[in-house]
């Protein structure tokens, strides 16, 4: 007789909460992204975020226009808070074009 090991693919869940690391303001619109894959999310009002990861070794990639990427590896946790530090050099790259139009009639 033949046994076969088993193996499981466990998913872990991640929660936490973005802030911005000068102001530590909650962060809305934060990319979260598991490295190596096409599993995302984005942070929501409050700042907070969920994502399944495939196991205990993912690493998470949080990214947001306007400040500096952070890589932060998982190790097993369920809970990984985070703090966006400010890119002053990406803010010099941004410009923004209004128009307005009024008519009269």
């Amino acid at each position: 007789m033949v046994i076969a090991p088993v193996t499981s693919i466990q998913k872990i869940t991640v929660s936490g909460t973005i802030f911005d690391a000068q102001t530590k303001e909650p962060l809305v619109g934060v990319n979260v992204v598991v490295e190596g894959s096409t599993v995302g999310t984005i942070s929501d009002i409050s700042g907070k975020y969920s994502i399944s990861v495939p196991d205990a070794n993912a690493t998470i990639i949080f990214s947001f226009i306007g400040y500096v990427t952070e890589k932060v590896p998982v190790g097993g946790r369920n809970v990984i808070d985070v703090s966006l530090i400010p890119d002053v050099q990406s803010l010099d790259e941004i410009v923004v074009i209004g128009y307005w139009y009024s008519q009269e009639k």
